[in-house]
């Protein structure tokens, strides 16, 4: 588990130089808890047996800042079948994982309230409405998924000043 190499990218993303990881262990990237862990210790008993590992993986900066990737963790073998290295590949999704992080809180909140709520996205298809909708309106999530919300509010008794005003 000691750093060969790594890219220029993933070395701004952590806060470090090249000089600060060639040789040293995995572990500086991992949260200083963690490193003891059985959770840590599986991880690497894995690669060491050759298993191929993808997932997202919290890992830590330079300044201890949490820096979620996606990664893959590819062992190579030696010609007798040994794991000698292994290969990581990883894309930083940090700010992805924060915007999962807030849209889950946010739905936590909003599927426990009666109110309505709809969220659309910016042509203003509805991505997300709670339970409170359709006590509300009748309409499921499966029916307003994707719909403007006026095409499904707007009947023809409503106030023409009222959509101006919501608009």
């Amino acid at each position: 588990g000691y750093v060969q190499d790594v890219n220029d990218n993933f070395l701004h993303a952590m806060g470090y130089t090249r000089e600060e990881v060639i040789g040293k262990h995995h572990s500086i990237f991992v949260e200083r808890a963690h490193r003891n862990s059985a959770d840590y210790r599986v991880f690497w008993s894995k690669l060491g047996a050759g298993h191929y590992l993808e997932g997202e993986f919290e890992r830590f900066d330079k300044d201890g800042n949490s820096v979620w990737l996606d990664a893959v963790y590819n062992p190579l073998r030696d010609d007798a079948g040994r794991v000698w290295q292994v290969v990581k590949t990883a894309t930083v999704i940090t700010d992805e994982v924060h915007a999962r992080h807030k849209y889950q809180l946010l739905s936590l909140f909003a599927d426990n309230i009666q109110h309505s709520v709809v969220i659309t996205d910016a042509q203003g298809r509805i991505e997300y409405v709670n339970e409170g909708f359709f006590h509300l309106t009748g309409i499921t999530v499966e029916e307003a998924l994707g719909e403007k919300p006026g095409r499904l509010l707007q009947g023809e008794h409503t106030d023409p000043a009222t959509v101006e005003r919501i608009s």
